[in-house]
Order: C-alpha cells, then sequence, then structure tokens
C-alpha cells in the first residue's frame, strides 16, 4: 500500500497533463518551452539547493545508493542485450540503450522517491 501511496500521485499528476495535452488547454509551444525550463533551471536548482542545504553524513544510505547502481546496470545490459536482438544501426542502439536507461529518471523517479520518502529522496 506504501508504494501505491507514493506513485499514484505522481502518474496522476502525469494524466492530468496528457489530458490538458490531449484537449488542447495547453499546447506545444507551452510544453516545450516549459520542459526546457523545468530540464535546464528548476530541476537544477531544487537538487543543487537540497544538496546545498543538506547533512551529508546522516542523509547517505549506502545499501539505497548500491541497489540504485545495481538497478540501473541491470538495465542497462537489459536494454544493450535487446537492442543487439533488434535490427537497428549501432547509433539507434546508442539513443534505445540511454532511453531505457536515463528516460524518465527526472521526471517520474525524482517525484517518486520524493513522494515515498519526503526530501531526503532528493539527495
Amino acid at each position: 500500500m506504501d508504494i501505491l501511496r507514493a506513485v499514484l500521485p505522481v502518474f496522476f499528476v502525469i494524466a492530468i497533463g496528457a489530458a490538458a495535452r490531449r484537449f488542447r488547454f495547453i499546447e506545444e509551444p507551452f510544453i516545450d518551452t516549459a520542459n526546457r525550463l523545468v530540464y535546464y533551471l528548476l530541476l537544477p536548482a531544487l537538487l543543487f539547493y537540497k544538496i546545498g542545504t543538506s547533512n551529508f553524513r546522516e542523509a547517505f544510505n549506502g545499501p539505497l545508493v548500491i541497489g540504485g547502481y545495481a538497478a540501473t546496470l541491470t538495465t542497462f545490459l537489459i536494454a544493450f542485450l535487446l537492442s543487439r536482438r533488434m535490427d537497428i544501426t549501432p547509433g539507434e542502439r546508442g539513443s534505445f540503450v540511454q532511453g531505457a536507461v536515463r528516460a524518465n529518471l527526472a521526471y517520474v523517479g525524482l517525484p517518486v522517491v520524493f513522494s515515498a520518502i519526503g526530501d531526503i529522496g532528493l539527495l
């Protein structure tokens, strides 16, 4: 139940955004501008602030870091092996693997972690 409590609000916000786009409440130029604003300015500012104002020694969780690296490495290996079975060029293979590993880390991963464990999840 804790997992649903952490994940559902994030996907609810995503669904609201998808519906707003589908019903043309927001249009493509706004989406592009908002995406650049969040990705290049607001998200880095938030992370910089949270890291700069936290007690790293108190917040560090070794098993969590190892688990994150293990999950990322596993995803990379699966995507890489899968890409070799696909009929795509080496350049497309690189894009496929990068997209599989990093695609929604900032936009979905951080909000889910923040929802699950609070500010400490943004470190």
